[in-house]
């Protein structure tokens, strides 16, 4: 009996940290909190896939760090954009260099030269993560879903309350596989990724060649941020331009995060709606959510209709 082997659909997630993705991907997982919410920064997000765990009932991640030859190379750029005291120094690099070398190695770390970091007890961790005897990665198995977010959560978020110990800078990609899901994932690949541009060239070269892959993007968005931003928009024009001829995308979907965080007061006082249009007899807050939703489905095809990405 010949056995058809099918090919998994890859689903690629993108959009900026706090759009709500991780929101999003739990909702649809059924799984609350199983992946932490994307923290505030300059750059903390990592790549991170997820699909069916068919082999047993844990809740695993494989997570792949980039070399050590990178980090080397990668932490010397970082200490000398941080040396640099030329008052037309780029902003945007110095605040990636300063929360990628804090997070890492702790507070005050980013004021430090090269021969100090090699005498903090991280430094040696971070070398120990990355060399060619832990063959760059790191497996973690677990049986209770709480137990399994906390201890990824440092792999693929920051925290600016608490610096030191969190290693998404040296992460490249993280894979999860969760039990109990074969009815949806067992054909299907999330893939959620960072926004464009990354500040590490080896994981942004995976990210464009994960969207080459994919059968299908989603473009994530705060719903009240998805007509005004320029992000959303200059990540469809990114995708657009990646997939190119030839490419295996089938559509690209743009969806609208946080319709429920709505002042119903508020909102009708901006849109200017009557409470003949808002009934009062009916759910007031029910009634703005939806009259928003299609006036920021409307707005944003309109949008697209008139854009040069069409």
């Amino acid at each position: 009996m010949n056995t058809v082997i099918r090919k998994k659909a890859t689903i690629c997630i993108v959009g900026k940290s706090g759009e709500g993705k991780s929101s999003l991907l739990s909702a649809i997982l059924e799984k609350k909190n199983l992946l932490p919410s994307g923290s505030f920064g300059a750059c903390t997000s990592v790549i991170t896939q997820v699909e069916a765990n068919l082999n047993d009932s844990n809740y695993t991640a494989e997570i792949e760090f980039i070399s050590k030859e990178e980090w080397e190379k990668e932490l010397k750029d970082l200490l000398t954009v941080l040396s640099d005291e030329n008052e037309d120094m780029n902003e945007d690099l110095f605040e990636i260099a300063e929360e990628k070398i804090t997070a890492l190695y702790g507070a005050d770390a980013d004021k430090k030269t090269l021969e100090e970091l090699k005498k903090y007890d991280k430094y040696a961790e971070i070398e120990n993560l990355l060399s060619k005897e832990t063959q760059n990665s790191k497996k973690i198995s677990k049986s209770d879903v709480s137990e399994f977010a906390n201890d990824i959560a440092c792999y693929v978020q920051n925290s600016k309350s608490s610096h030191g110990g969190w290693f998404w800078p040296i992460v490249k990609s993280v894979t999860i596989k969760i039990p109990n899901c074969r009815e949806l994932l067992e054909h299907i690949v999330l893939v959620d990724l960072p926004g464009t541009g990354d500040c590490n060239k080896t994981r942004d070269d995976l990210w464009k060649s994960k969207l080459r892959e994919c059968s299908s993007v989603w473009i994530v968005s705060d719903i009240n941020r998805a007509i005004t931003d320029r992000d959303p928009w200059s990540i469809l024009k990114h995708c657009m331009e990646e997939l190119g001829p030839g490419g295996e995308c089938k559509s690209i979907n743009f969806i609208c995060t946080k319709t429920d965080e709505i002042d119903p007061v508020a909102y009708m006082r901006a849109a200017r709606l009557t409470e003949n249009q808002i009934s009062k007899d009916k759910d007031q807050k029910k009634m703005c959510i939806l009259h928003r939703n299609e006036l920021a489905k409307t707005t944003v095809k309109e949008k697209f209709e008139n854009s040069e990405i069409k």
